[in-house]
């Protein structure tokens, strides 16, 4: 697999939560991101589905399927810098949550691709983050497998996405947690999402 130009300049230029031990539950004021230090690893992961167009905004369309569960599983470190979630806030239910946080998904870090154009490469379904709170930071597969069709449809049929991609999904069998209702396959996408560098945020 052809290795990929990594330029992290969102965690250069915006806050990152300094201490790299906290597992957040309480406030982090000032921040935008909290490092995550592993991802859970799947046991045996599989694919699912692939887009090789999706594939190729980060230069991974000719990487074969058995490279692509093994690093876009974060079963294997995909660059070498870290991986991290974001923090964020907003409403839930028609309230405002105050501080929430991707409680189940991690950035690997922004690829430039050969075109120059910079994306995000995140897992959704990565395990726990400091923003899981009660969950294990897994996803399913009927709520991932609506992103990944609904998110090429819209690509090809209304207009070129350009901010959001999902290029494929992975599956796992992993054992259910905190939920009785939670079926037992557990399912990780991997997404490319698109990220702007002005000269200044």
């Amino acid at each position: 697999m052809r290795a990929l130009t990594f330029d992290n300049a969102a965690l250069r230029e915006l806050p990152v939560d300094p201490n790299p031990a906290r597992q957040v539950r309480a406030s982090v004021p000032g921040v935008c991101f909290s490092l995550v230090h592993d991802t859970t690893p799947l046991q045996a992961p599989r694919l699912v589905a692939a887009s090789r167009p999706a594939l190729a905004l980060v230069g991974l369309e000719a990487a074969t399927d058995e490279d692509l569960a093994t690093f876009l599983s974060g079963n294997t470190k995909l660059g070498s810098g870290p991986c991290y979630a974001h923090c964020y806030a907003g409403y839930q239910f028609g309230f405002f949550s105050g501080q929430l946080g991707d409680g189940a998904a991690c950035s690997l870090g922004e690829v430039l691709n050969e075109a120059g154009a910079r994306w995000e490469v995140q897992l959704k379904g990565a395990g726990l983050t400091p923003y899981s709170r009660q969950g294990d930071g897994r996803k399913v597969l009927r709520s991932s497998l609506r992103e990944f069709l609904c998110s090429e449809a819209m690509h090809h049929l209304v207009r070129p996405l350009r901010t959001h991609r999902v290029p494929q999904l992975l599956r796992c069998r992993c054992a259910p947690c905190f939920s009785k209702r939670a079926a037992p396959e557990r399912l990780r996408a991997c997404r490319a999402c698109r990220r702007r560098a002005p000269p200044r945020w």
